[in-house]
């Protein structure tokens, strides 16, 4: 399992370090998963907490920071008017798209690494449904 928690640091490093050489202020490691986030479609803080497995609180304070940095913005949740989700910015645009040209290429690079077909596997395993976290009784 260590693997996959390096790959997954492998990856935002390599994202953060392109945009900082493209001129793009580095994002914190939430920053940085709170956008990945919003681009699949998790856009509700409170779900964003659970998923990062952190307070709604420190998923607010990261959100503020992207807020200032004119990444995000907050709106009314269509579904709860007590709410707010989590939106791209207009502003935010260019960097983004540099972003997932980055990500593009960094899996191209990958797959020229390690191979096509072990990338493929890679991805298609990690997008199965694991199911319910489990919770194990400790050895006795």
């Amino acid at each position: 399992m260590w693997g996959l928690l390096s790959g997954f640091s492998w990856l935002d490093r390599a994202l953060q370090e392109n945009l900082a050489a493209r001129g793009w202020a580095p994002l914190g490691g939430t920053e940085s998963q709170i956008m990945l986030f919003v681009a699949s479609g998790v856009v509700r803080p409170a779900e964003i907490a659970r998923q990062l497995g952190i307070s709604r609180q420190a998923v607010h304070k990261a959100t503020s920071t992207l807020v200032e940095r004119k990444l995000v913005i907050l709106e009314d949740d269509p579904r709860d008017g007590r709410g707010k989700v989590v939106v791209f910015s207009p502003d935010g645009e260019a960097q983004r798209r540099d972003a997932l040209e980055i990500l593009h290429r960094l899996a191209r690079e990958l797959e020229r690494r390690i191979g096509k077909g072990r990338v493929e596997a890679c991805a298609t395993a990690l997008r199965r449904d694991w199911g319910d976290l489990p919770i194990f009784e400790p050895r006795s």
